[in-house]
């Protein structure tokens, strides 16, 4: 078969398909030329490559700064009480010349968003009704995820995103017949927003509640600038903070529990110390058929005196306030180291542990005698604790030494390895078979509470030795 030869195009063909090319490429360099200028300063070269990649099929973006342009943007970090808060500011001109603004905007940089910054640069550009109802700027103002209110001095809502109606259940045309202060929780929070909008000319990252058309708030985070000085137009941008609220009271509500959970457990430990010495002296008089009156006695006196100990601390127990609350005043160390020794002397004495205080003079100190005296009972616990078979002591003593009080204790019994005592006093940390490892962690909580300290001097094999440090008051 003869192949056909494709026809020459005609000279008319031909003319016909440059003009056409011509007309196109014209056409695409007066949408290029007719695109508005947006000059960019500040800017990183990150942020740079992000506004030109959401703002590039609309709008010519350059940093020349000879280059005429109607909208500038530029980006700034401003700080109070010294922490700084990055900004991003859109001012319009009339020309040219950046001097002359026309009207401006200021939003915290982490709310931008490409919806957001379309919205905020076609409300700046096109102050004309019809323009700003393009299908363009509708799809930018609706997808923005924030709820987007434009609104005046005179209480009014000119406009309102698809946010906003989802959110707040009215529709667009109701929103603009209401009175901006009734979409606040409260009408107060509504007039303190607008008084302040309109006075100052600035919101930034204010917590408020927004009502729906159900009368259900929503939590949001506002921020809103004055757009427009010579008609207080103020563009407002709230972020629905209700999910992160939420989580934040639950994680509070976590908080709590395992506070009340540490609190428990410290009660517990201190309950189980006065119910072992209570088992001990049922043990002693079970285990003697017909003891001696002055022996029963011993026994029934340890008895009675746990039971009230523990009823007192059952009783604090229910108070959890006042476990967590240091009272002080005028107290006695070598009182309290009586008290320790007096709660404890039911296992010092079944023990047979010799025990010798060598403390100098009594001088007062700021503390709460109560939780102090549980302090030294949840030392004196440990080493009582840490002693086996006969032999066992406890040396306490006191020494002063510039403005502090150095109280130690010394136990003679089995020593603690490295690791125990790199770890004494983390809670739940424990070497005994019951222990709930909550003792020594509430002794350091109380030691610091009254801004003392606490160190721990101790071998394997050698004893312990634990010393407390606690500040003297400013008169002594």
């Amino acid at each position: 078969m003869t192949p056909v030869a494709e026809p020459i195009p005609s000279s008319d063909n031909v003319t016909r398909c440059f003009i056409a090319r011509l007309s196109k490429h014209n056409k695409s360099n007066q949408m290029l030329k007719d695109k508005p200028v947006i000059r960019i300063s500040d800017a990183s070269a990150a942020q740079l490559s992000q506004l030109e990649s959401w703002l590039n099929d609309e709008y010519t973006i350059s940093t020349d700064e000879t280059k005429d342009a109607r909208l500038s943007i530029s980006y700034a970090t401003e700080y109070s009480s010294g922490i700084g808060m990055p900004f991003i500011r859109f001012e319009s001109v009339n020309t040219g010349d950046l001097r002359s603004i026309v009207s401006s905007y200021q939003l915290p940089e982490q709310h931008i968003t490409p919806s957001i910054i379309k919205v905020i640069v076609g409300l700046l550009l096109h102050s004309d009704t019809k323009e700003l109802d393009n299908k363009n700027y509708r799809m930018a103002f609706d997808r923005a995820h924030d709820l987007i209110l434009l609104a005046d001095c005179e209480h009014n809502i000119l406009r309102a995103n698809a946010s906003a109606v989802s959110k707040l259940g009215y529709s667009e045309a109701e929103l603009k017949e209401m009175n901006l202060a009734d979409l606040f929780y409260t009408g107060a929070a509504g007039e303190d927003f607008i008084s302040h909008i309109c006075e100052q000319g600035r919101v930034v990252h204010w917590e408020y509640q927004l009502k729906t058309k159900e009368g259900r708030p929503v939590d949001v985070m506002i921020s809103a600038d004055m757009m427009n000085e010579e008609d207080k137009i103020f563009l407002c941008i709230a972020q629905d903070i209700s999910v992160h609220k939420e989580a934040h009271r639950q994680r509070k509500q976590e908080e709590h529990l395992v506070i009340m959970g540490k609190m428990a457990q410290m009660i517990a430990h201190e309950v189980r110390n006065p119910l072992n010495n209570i088992l001990l002296a049922l043990s002693q008089l079970k285990a003697r058929p017909k003891p001696e009156e002055e022996e029963e006695k011993t026994f029934l006196d340890i008895i009675d005196r746990n039971c009230m100990r523990i009823n007192a601390l059952v009783t604090e127990m229910l108070d959890p306030v006042r476990v967590l609350d240091i009272e002080l005043s005028p107290v006695s160390l070598i009182t309290v180291v009586r008290e320790a020794l007096y709660l404890n002397e039911d296992r010092i004495s079944l023990r047979q542990i010799a025990v010798t205080r060598d403390m100098e003079q009594d001088v007062p100190l700021m503390m709460d005698k109560e939780k102090m005296v549980i302090c030294i009972s949840n030392i004196l616990v440990n080493a009582i604790e840490a002693i086996d078979g006969p032999g066992g002591k406890i040396e306490i003593s006191t020494r002063r030494s510039g403005d502090r009080i150095y109280l130690s204790i010394r136990d003679n019994g089995k020593g603690m390895t490295e690791n125990e005592k790199n770890n004494i006093f983390n809670p739940y940390f424990t070497t005994k078979p019951r222990g709930t490892g909550m003792g020594m962690a509430a002794t350091l909580q109380i030691v610091r509470a009254h801004d003392g300290a606490i160190d721990v001097v101790s071998e394997k094999g050698k004893g312990a030795e634990i010393i407390l440090s606690l500040p003297l008051s400013q008169e002594q």
